[in-house]
């Protein structure tokens, strides 16, 4: 992902879709694919397309460009509508970036036509200021080369324009953050299915309830930590999209701060998710342990270690779950310590395949919550940690590892009130209410909103 994205500025987000890698996309139903394109009436979005005769309606009301050529054969301009643009690339030098990209001495038909929507994307962008246009594709060829790609484009103009190629998860995020940014917060792309545009505490409470279905209201009425494990859940999701936000601004020191600000709350949060989680079980399973006072009851391993054995004895599923995530759970708790009691994350910024990030650096003893993938980089980089090249320590990516770290809790918290014995609330719901508003806006809002996770 380009640094030079700026989800900030201006009032639209032009996206230009890659029609042919799309047309195939809904061939094969993908529905990401066809929730992005369901967007293409939104004010907030300009849709436009390479031409492409596609099957779907859908993608064929999208208003494509086209090329106007000089006599010369090489392409002057790119038209959309009206409006003309010039483009400022010859054949011959795509051609040859084309050549030392692939280390081929030919270009087969579908690489150069790959490469050449690539540089039209970058002309095209030259009419923003400032710049937010995006090129969204399931093109393996661009997706892989995108970075060599874009320093052919920059290295052509003398200049960093903007230069964005992302697959369908980045746009879908992209576009969420876009939308949040401008406090816009939709459950679906269809503004006659109500509700349609909801307000920001409405909206994370649908996330929350979409992607915990084991949570149910009013369950320990008399217990206020089931209510605060929901609290949390709802800051956590604030939380992310804030780093989101700064993830796809430009990397200075107000986003730095921000980035650190929004990341130690993430982190404080989901050590509170882990500590509500223990409280509710040692009320349902009605546990006791020598030693038993509050600062006790915990997933944290050494501290909790006689409230754990109890889980072990009351309900051995329960505490195979919790054995199967205890890296990640000594994870989060070492992050808040360190976030919490002592020095607090270095925050700074560092630059990864020739772009800025925002970042923060830790020892390496980070990597010990990862045994199984400690020595496998790539592996660790999914989570956005990577070794740094002339020091012994790591940089860790806020936005990529907060996203990992999402992903992980939700599951491990969903089928942790599952092994605590709460029914599925949203089938539940379903069975007893089927056309109720609750259901119907859970279902259109896992079916057509936009989000990151």
């Amino acid at each position: 992902m380009s640094d030079l994205l700026r989800i900030k500025d201006g009032n639209i987000l032009e996206i230009l879709v890659d029609s042919e890698s799309y047309n195939i996309l809904l061939s094969e139903n993908n529905k990401n694919a066809e929730k992005i394109l369901n967007y293409s009436n939104s004010e907030y979005f300009n849709f436009i397309r390479s031409p492409f005769r596609s099957n779907f309606e859908k993608l064929n009301i999208i208003p494509p460009f086209t090329k106007i050529h000089n006599d010369d054969g090489n392409v002057r301009n790119i038209l959309i509508g009206s409006s003309k643009q010039l483009f400022p690339y010859t054949m011959n030098y795509i051609i040859e970036s084309g050549r030392k990209i692939t280390n081929k001495k030919a270009l087969k038909g579908f690489e150069f036509n790959s490469l050449f929507l690539a540089f039209i994307h970058s002309s095209l962008n030259n009419r923003f200021d400032p710049k937010t246009q995006i090129l969204t594709t399931d093109n393996k060829f661009l997706l892989k080369n995108r970075l060599e790609i874009e320093s052919y484009v920059h290295s052509y103009l003398k200049n960093k324009n903007h230069f964005n190629i992302v697959n369908l998860d980045e746009t879908e995020e992209i576009m969420n953050l876009f939308l949040k940014y401008r406090n816009v917060y939709y459950t679906h792309a269809d503004p006659k299915l109500q509700p349609y545009g909801i307000n920001r505490g409405g909206w994370y409470w649908y996330s929350f309830r979409s992607k915990i279905p084991h949570y149910n209201v009013g369950a320990l009425i008399d217990k206020p930590q089931l209510d605060a494990f929901a609290t949390r859940f709802d800051y956590l999701l604030r939380s992310i999209d804030e780093i989101g936000i700064q993830y796809y601004s430009e990397v200075n020191n107000d986003t730095l701060d921000d980035t650190l600000y929004y990341f130690n709350y993430f982190i404080a949060l989901t050590s509170g998710i882990f500590d509500a989680l223990a409280l509710t079980s040692k009320d349902i399973l009605e546990i006791t342990f020598r030693n038993d006072y509050h600062q006790k009851i915990t997933l944290n391993p050494g501290i909790g270690d006689e409230f754990l054995k109890s889980i072990n004895r009351n309900n051995i599923d329960l505490w195979n779950h919790i054995n199967k995530n205890l890296d990640f759970i000594r994870l989060i708790y070492d992050l808040r310590e360190v976030i919490i009691h002592r020095e607090m994350p270095d925050k700074k910024p560092f630059t990864i395949n020739g772009h800025v990030i925002h970042s923060i650096e830790r020892d390496r003893s980070i990597l010990n919550h990862f045994p199984k993938h400690k020595k496998n980089p790539s592996k660790i980089a999914k989570w956005g940690i990577y070794k740094h090249e002339f020091k012994n320590s790591i940089i860790i990516n806020p936005f990529i590892f907060s996203k990992m770290a999402l992903k992980t809790l939700i599951k491990f918290s969903d089928d942790y009130l599952k092994l605590l014995g709460f029914r599925n609330y949203v089938s539940k719901s379903k069975e007893e209410n089927p056309h109720g508003t609750f259901i119907n806006t859970i279902e259109s809002f896992k079916e057509g909103c936009l989000d990151i996770i």
